[in-house]
């Protein structure tokens, strides 16, 4: 899920006459292989090679019908990967849905909710265990709070790619990592990076 970021404040304690000067290194430590996903089972390399998705007319109102396109294309370019998509007209067929709207109430700019096969959503503790299976994915795009923001183009569909990254099994990874799967923090591209590229053609 992408969210807004707010700033940090940092504080500084000057004792006396002593100051303390301290030079930290951050240094992202990317997630590769099976860490950079969760331990669920999720749509299952099956349905994610022959992946149908349902597009809401809510898609085209919006205006988000070229951001879903490209944020699908994108990650179709990890070419050692057998990562397939199929529009489909029927709702119900679909293993991945697309739908925009104005969710005034949620602080969200994207979302993937993942459902199990009784309907209910699968829950974030459930992302840790095995067996735990995705019956359908909704990428759900949040149009209020990305107009309040004045997101640009290219923002939202990152937002986009990031939310299809979690279609595909994968968690965020850490606001310094090079990777479009970061939680708080913007890469400013709706394009993978080799990190991304590397995990889903490891996967997949």
């Amino acid at each position: 899920m992408k969210i807004r970021l707010f700033g940090l404040t940092l504080l500084f304690f000057i004792l006396g006459t002593m100051v303390l000067s301290t030079k930290t290194s951050f240094a992202a430590k990317e997630l590769y292989d099976n860490d950079a996903f969760w331990v669920c089972y999720g749509l299952g390399d099956l349905r994610i090679g022959d992946h149908a998705y349902y597009e809401d007319p809510s898609i085209s109102q919006y205006g988000y019908s070229w951001h879903t396109s490209t944020a699908r294309l994108e990650w179709d370019k990890a070419t050692a990967a057998d990562i397939d998509w199929y529009k489909v007209s029927n709702y119900d067929t679909a293993s991945t849905r697309f739908f925009a709207g104005d969710y005034t109430w949620a602080s969200y700019y994207g979302k993937m909710q993942a459902y199990k096969g009784n309907g209910d959503a699968v829950l974030d503790s459930e992302l840790s265990i095995k067996h735990t299976v995705f019956y359908r994915t909704h990428v759900l795009i949040n149009n209020y709070e990305m107009d309040k923001n004045n997101l640009s183009g290219t923002l939202r569909a990152e937002t986009v790619t990031h939310e299809v990254g979690h279609v595909l099994n994968m968690k965020h990874q850490d606001n310094a990592a090079n990777s479009i799967m970061k939680k708080n923090d913007w890469l400013y591209s709706y394009t993978p990076t080799s990190v991304d590229y590397r995990n889903v053609n490891y996967k997949y």
